[in-house]
C-alpha cells in the first residue's frame, strides 16, 4: 500500500471520520432493529447502512495509507499541511494541501496543482492548463 503523507492534525481528522462513520452505522442498525420489531419497513435503513459501510471502508483505507509527517513549518513555503490562498481569474481561493483529499477544501499533493505548489512561496505564479495561480498567502493552521 502506498503511503500518503499527511499532517498530524489531518491524521486526527481522518481518525475522527472513521469513528463518526462507525457510530452512524451502529445507530442505523439500532433503528433498523427497532423498526423491524415494530413491523416497519427497514429498506431505507438498509440502503443507508450500505452507503455508510462503503464510506467507512474508504475512510479506513485512507487512514491505513496515511503517514504522519512533520510540519508544516511556518517558513513561508508551501508544504504538506499548509493552508494556501491563491488568486485565479481575479478571485481568491483557500485550501489545504495534504496527501489524501477526502474533506472539502483539501487539495491532494499528487494533483497537478498540489505538485506545482509544493515548495513555492508567496508571490509565486504557476500555470496549469492555461490558468495562472498566484500564491497570495501560505499559512500554518489547524485543521
Amino acid at each position: 500500500m502506498e503511503e500518503k503523507k499527511v499532517s498530524k492534525n489531518y491524521y486526527l481528522a481522518l481518525q475522527a471520520r472513521v469513528t463518526s462513520f462507525e457510530q452512524k452505522i451502529r445507530l442505523i442498525q439500532k433503528m433498523a432493529r427497532e423498526d423491524s420489531f415494530l413491523g416497519v419497513d427497514t429498506s431505507l435503513e438498509i440502503q443507508e447502512e450500505k452507503i455508510l459501510q462503503r464510506a467507512l471502508k474508504k475512510a479506513k483505507a485512507d487512514l491505513r495509507s496515511a503517514k504522519v509527517v512533520a510540519g508544516p513549518k511556518d517558513n513561508g513555503l508551501v508544504q504538506i499541511g499548509s493552508t494556501v490562498t491563491v488568486r485565479i481569474n481575479g478571485a481568491a481561493h483557500s485550501f489545504r494541501l495534504e496527501g489524501i483529499a477526502c474533506f472539502p477544501g483539501v487539495v491532494n499533493v499528487e494533483a497537478p496543482l498540489g505538485k506545482k505548489l509544493l515548495g513555492k512561496a508567496k508571490g509565486t505564479v504557476i500555470n496549469i492548463q492555461k490558468n495562472n495561480y498566484e500564491i497570495l498567502e501560505v499559512a500554518v493552521k489547524d485543521f
